[in-house]
């Protein structure tokens, strides 16, 4: 049957005054050919769609390749941060223990260098004692030997006095 797209039959064989009216000039649309242009045009909707939702879909994977690499990578670059910190942290506690040190080994250093200076002053003055003594050792041998010098002499003339 070819029915008006808008109108129905009122019983089943039998057309609606208004069809009848209309005579046999007035063509109607049939359903198959009106669905079958509607699915052949959804049909390429879908596919245009699907196509670039494919498309899409290849993007964003491509995409979430390129952040999982540029996260692994930002991963490894804190992982070298921390790396680096730990090494400048364990660096300033070695400076500093350093410092300490060369400050403690400084003042040992003045320590010693006092002391050497007290030790050369000592020397210096034994030193000084020791010629002062080498004086008197030599000026007793000296006084020591005209001293029996003298008791020789005394003890010749103690002799002859006595042969007199």
């Amino acid at each position: 049957k070819k029915l008006k797209s808008d109108r129905s039959p009122v019983s089943a064989g039998t057309l609606s005054f208004e069809e009848e009216k209309c005579g046999k000039d007035d063509e109607g649309v049939e359903i198959h050919e009106v669905l079958s242009d509607i699915l052949e045009a959804n049909s390429q909707e879908y596919v245009k769609a699907a196509l670039e939702a494919m498309d899409t879909a290849k993007r964003a994977a491509s995409h979430k390749k390129a952040l999982n690499r540029a996260e692994e990578q930002l991963n490894h670059a804190k992982k070298n941060l921390n790396s680096s910190q730990d090494n400048i942290d364990h660096l300033i506690i070695e400076s500093q223990k350093a410092k300490q040190r060369a400050t403690a080994n400084r003042e040992h250093a003045d320590a010693a260098r006092a002391r050497m200076e007290h030790v050369h002053n000592l020397l210096r003055s034994s030193e000084e004692t020791s010629t002062s003594a080498e004086t008197v050792v030599v000026t007793a041998l000296t006084e020591a030997k005209i001293s029996e010098k003298r008791a020789t002499d005394a003890e010749a003339r103690a002799a002859k006095a006595q042969a007199n």
